[in-house]
């Protein structure tokens, strides 16, 4: 049994949906991936037997969701912003990229939180940070990233943390502004102007 069907019959045991994909690709190997449910183990181990991992994020799996952290300043910012889970994984080149979490009772669409200025001049860096769920696959260990990386959990694996909708929704968004502002904030010498109006940004949100 290869590493890889261990660790989709591993998903298939904590009530997820693993779903096979293409092999130094992101892309489902099944088309009608969404409504993809394995019943058994021996179905698993025949469908991943030469295949990298994802699962089926959202309702197909329980309310499992993954916060994909898609730029350096959200992974920097993350710890600060997110609540705390222990489930997290990731590449040798960026090991700390996805967060996970359940939802209890209520279902969570995919929404991505983007860099208005770079949306059509620099689409591959737009995407700041990202709420997968429902509608979305994520890539889970050992599977191969296309750049060869091999993706790995961050000490270990662990159980996600069950946290709210109401909670998660909002911290992701904060987490995004602070990217955003992370990315553009000025040089030194004008850093006080910006944090002056920053300040008083926040104060008129808040009242």
């Amino acid at each position: 049994m290869t590493p890889i069907v261990e660790a989709a019959i591993h998903c298939f045991e904590q009530g997820w949906s693993p779903v096979p994909i293409v092999k130094g690709k992101k892309r489902p190997a099944v088309e009608d991936w969404p409504n993809t449910r394995y019943k058994t183990k021996n179905e698993i181990e025949a469908a991943f037997e030469d295949s990298n991992l994802g699962v089926i994020l959202g309702d197909a799996s329980n309310g499992l969701i993954d916060i994909d952290l898609d730029s350096d300043e959200a992974i920097s910012l993350a710890d600060g912003f997110l609540p705390v889970t222990r489930m997290i994984h990731g590449r040798k080149t960026s090991p700390r990229s996805h967060y996970w979490y359940r939802i209890e009772g209520w279902s969570v669409s995919t929404e991505a939180f983007k860099d208005p200025l770079l949306v059509k001049t620099d689409p591959g860096r737009a995407t700041l940070v990202e709420i997968r769920g429902t509608g979305g696959q994520t890539l889970l260990p050992p599977s191969v990233h296309p750049s060869g990386e091999k993706y790995t959990w961050f000490n270990g694996w662990h159980a996600p943390a069950v946290v709210s909708y109401k909670e998660i929704n909002k911290q992701v968004r904060w987490l995004a502004a602070a990217a955003l502002l992370s990315r553009y904030w000025p040089a030194a010498g004008n850093r006080h102007e910006a944090a002056m109006c920053l300040a008083g940004g926040l104060l008129k949100v808040r009242g």
